[in-house]
């Protein structure tokens, strides 16, 4: 069963670091990434410390005279654009990784990787955003994942050699190619309450103005249309189960002009003894989440559906 939550459902105390093969990637978690970088209204810190790192120069998806440079650079600008619109800042939360060779060679390049190995170590993330796996369309979103998931391993290898038990969460997120997960790939919706934020991502992908062409934010209101009748579907079926899901289920509005979600997979990352000996483990996070896994997350709500105690 997927975890439905609101906004106030979102990870808090994490340290999060967002890897983007293409600076419009944000299509499908841009206002996540805006409620989670938000500051508490008591405290005016920040929920989470975000990072973004832009992968690719992208200068393929520009058409157009210019060199490549001159598009890459017009790409930083468009990301830098949208990133303000966030909340972003270019200098505090914006990384233009700029792998230029694995883009060009299709392949992971020695240079490129030590480079993520060094990001990894010196951001010490407890959370990673990444592109599903079902996306197997295009190369640099697969060497993206590649490289970002062989760092971390290295880096939680030599963490636990140093006494350090850590583990990350890996939160997946829909692209271009992908962008509806199936059932068997997310776990983690989130129903927004405020459609402000949400409009907001849309008028942040138009700042990606070389992208014209492809039309993202109209597929990002179009996405978010299949969603609303997918759950609202979901749910039909869930009151009709029996009386009992019913009643859990009343609270849970589904709302075509508010309740415009973003959906994820969440996974857990970690080094773990078997046989006396430490192996990498890489498993899904039950659903919905633990108390346990909500407190590593920093969540502070349970569930939208998850059964209430003594029913």
């Amino acid at each position: 069963m997927t975890h439905i939550t609101t906004e106030e459902g979102l990870p808090t105390g994490q340290r999060v670091l967002v890897f983007w093969p293409h600076s419009d990637d944000g299509i499908y978690s841009g206002a996540t990434l805006a409620f989670m970088n938000a500051r508490e209204l008591e405290t005016k810190k920040r929920k989470n410390r975000v990072k973004i790192a832009m992968v690719s120069p992208g200068y393929k998806g520009v058409h157009g005279e210019g060199t490549p440079k001159e598009k890459s650079e017009r790409r930083w600008a468009e990301a830098v654009a949208a990133g303000y619109m966030l909340g972003f800042d270019e200098n505090k939360h914006m990384i233009n990784f700029n792998a230029v060779k694995t883009y060009r060679e299709r392949r992971i390049h020695k240079a490129d990787q030590r480079r993520m190995d060094a990001l990894v170590r010196r951001e010490a993330p407890t959370l990673v955003m990444l592109p599903s796996t079902l996306d197997t369309e295009q190369e640099i979103n697969i060497n993206t994942r590649r490289m970002v998931m062989r760092s971390l391993r290295r880096w939680l290898s030599r963490e636990y050699a140093a006494g350090r038990r850590g583990h990350v969460v890996i939160m997946e997120y829909p692209t271009n190619h992908v962008p509806l997960l199936t059932p068997s790939a997310r776990n983690y919706a989130i129903e927004f309450t405020h459609p402000g934020h949400v409009t907001m991502k849309h008028e942040a992908n138009k700042a990606h103005m070389s992208q014209d062409d492809r039309h993202l934010w109209q597929r990002g209101k179009f996405v978010e249309a299949e969603q609303t009748l997918r759950e609202a579907d979901q749910l039909d079926h869930m009151r009709r189960l029996s009386r009992k899901t019913e009643r859990n289920l009343r609270g849970l509005d589904i709302d075509p002009n508010t309740g415009r979600g973003e959906e994820y997979l969440l996974t857990r990352l970690g080094v773990e003894m078997k046989r006396g000996k430490p192996v990498m483990v890489h498993r899904m996070l039950k659903t919905p989440l633990s108390a346990s896994d909500r407190r590593m997350l920093g969540i502070r709500i349970p569930a939208m559906n998850e059964p209430k105690k003594g029913r």
